[in-house]
């Protein structure tokens, strides 16, 4: 086996064990069930010092934190109650759709919901996105919750964020008006296009016009080579970007870690949604990083001609996107 190719399987393989320990690594690092349930104890502790000494807003912060950390009707109750005194009408409502989904059955969170959700009604318009495995975002800022209130008459950027790409829609609605969003993850040909910068559609047509082009003579003259590969650079390029990405993930996956500590020692609602964040950073590094060094390990063994054999050819590489995954395409021009 060529020199070469021994240092791209060391540098593959080092790739395929990094999903694997940098999970290992997140699952030693994170809280145990027993410290998320007392950080969460923490959490309403203060939220309910702050809503005795009159300050509303920071209370509801830290109920709602306690409520991602173990979600419970007390908690989320308790966050609408101080959402009301701050005068945050709005995002007492939105917490209210939540409250009464999720605890249908609860009596305390029926008598609380009924009065406030009857006033957003009437005040606000509502919005319920429906989309599979996405993260929803109002005006930039992510929703716990699929169903919220948005002020009436205003128009807003509604986008749900999938592990293939984004959508946004653009809603607006009037006082008491129930809006209806429904987004589609990105299929996988739009979602390389995109990152090659152009549409499925342009790729098709341009490939379609220098076939068209192509004298008849010429392709009758010079009949498909059967063993026509990329050059050696392609992959050496392939896996170049691969290392960037790993140096990249790992770097990540080593600041998420380094917070854990600190959010242990005082948990805040800020510090808890910067881990949150980076916590994201690192498992979409860690998906491109697997199929861009998935992708080159393939270039590098099935399509590469590290023999010079191709030296008259003119070889050129692509990736497409189909549905359920995607494809590496050879095309040639000799």
């Amino acid at each position: 086996m060529r020199p070469h190719l021994v240092s791209m399987l060391i540098a593959v393989t080092a790739l395929s064990t990094l999903a694997p320990r940098s999970a290992e690594a997140q699952a030693q690092g994170a809280a145990s069930a027993t410290q998320r349930r007392q950080s969460a104890s923490d959490a309403y502790d203060r939220g309910t010092s702050e809503y005795l000494q009159g300050n509303y807003e920071k209370a509801a912060e830290w109920f709602e934190t306690a409520d991602r950390l173990v979600p419970a009707a007390p908690a989320l109750i308790q966050a609408i109650r101080a959402h009301q005194k701050a005068g945050n009408t709005l995002r007492a409502a939105t917490l209210t759709l939540r409250l009464r989904s999720l605890y249908p059955s609860d009596r305390a969170a029926a008598q609380l919901a009924r009065p406030i959700l009857r006033k957003a009604s009437k005040t606000y318009a509502r919005v319920n996105v429906s989309c599979t495995y996405c993260t929803v975002e109002l005006d930039g800022k992510e929703q716990d919750y699929p169903a919220f209130y948005v002020e009436a008459k205003h128009v807003h950027r509604v986008r749900a964020l999938f592990e293939r790409g984004a959508q946004e829609q653009k809603v607006s609605g009037e006082a008491g008006e129930t809006i209806e969003v429904r987004f589609e993850e990105p299929s996988a040909a739009s979602h390389v296009a995109n990152s090659l910068g152009e549409t499925p559609d342009t790729k098709e047509s341009t490939l379609a016009e220098s076939t068209s082009t192509a004298p008849a003579e010429a392709v009758e003259s010079k009949p498909r080579s059967r063993s026509r590969k990329l050059a050696p650079w392609v992959a050496w390029t392939g896996i170049a970007i691969t290392g960037g990405l790993l140096a990249f993930t790992i770097w990540s996956g080593v600041d998420t870690l380094s917070g854990v500590d600190r959010y242990e020692a005082m948990p805040t609602p800020e510090s808890l949604q910067d881990g949150e964040a980076k916590e994201r950073r690192t498992n979409i590094g860690i998906a491109i990083t697997s199929v861009v060094g998935a992708t080159t390990l393939g270039i590098a063994l099935f399509a590469t001609d590290w023999r010079g054999e191709n030296k008259k050819g003119h070889v050129r590489a692509s990736v497409r996107g189909a549905p359920g995954g995607g494809a590496a395409v050879v095309e040639g021009r000799f």
